[in-house]
């Protein structure tokens, strides 16, 4: 279930919240959850200044209410096809036949096989990935000088 604070560890984000929003003046919303995809949602209804953390067992209770549109995606034009076939809710989606999706929207389809809930409210796995050009700038002394800076869980990374 989506919860406000995990009583262990938000002293520790409450501090390091406090201090980005004393350092920069920036507020500062934060989402957490078992995958990257609900993290991001949390963080989103967050905004502007709140913290949203979602547990593993809550996935399922968390976004079967939200709107199908709030899955990355799920753009304009694949969301008014849903919601002519009644599919409104990221439940209703995830109720869904995967041959009706295929139905209903095509080889992109396929994209939406991550958002799809299984039994125990776990997400699976995504069969298909994105593909498209990549920069990657070296960061070269930039990195040890950041080290410094950054609170001890953060700093620990190589």
């Amino acid at each position: 279930m989506a919860q406000d604070h995990d009583p262990a560890g938000s002293p520790h984000r409450e501090r390091l919240r406090a201090r980005v929003r004393a350092e920069t003046g920036l507020p500062v919303s934060v989402g957490i959850g078992p995958v990257k995809m609900v993290a991001k949602i949390a963080s989103d209804l967050a905004k502007p200044d709140g913290l949203l953390e979602v547990a593993p067992d809550g996935v399922r209770d968390f976004l079967d209410p939200l709107p199908v549109g709030r899955i990355w995606g799920v753009g304009p034009v694949a969301q008014e096809r849903l919601a002519q076939a009644g599919i409104h809710s990221v439940g209703d989606l995830a109720r869904v036949e995967p041959e009706r999706l295929g139905t209903l929207l095509g080889d992109c389809w396929h994209g939406f096989e991550a958002i799809a809930l299984a039994s125990n409210g776990a997400i699976k796995r995504a069969a298909c990935n994105s593909q498209g050009p990549e920069t990657t700038t070296k960061l070269s002394g930039r990195k040890q000088n950041l080290r410094p800076n950054l609170p001890e869980p953060c700093g620990r990374g190589t």
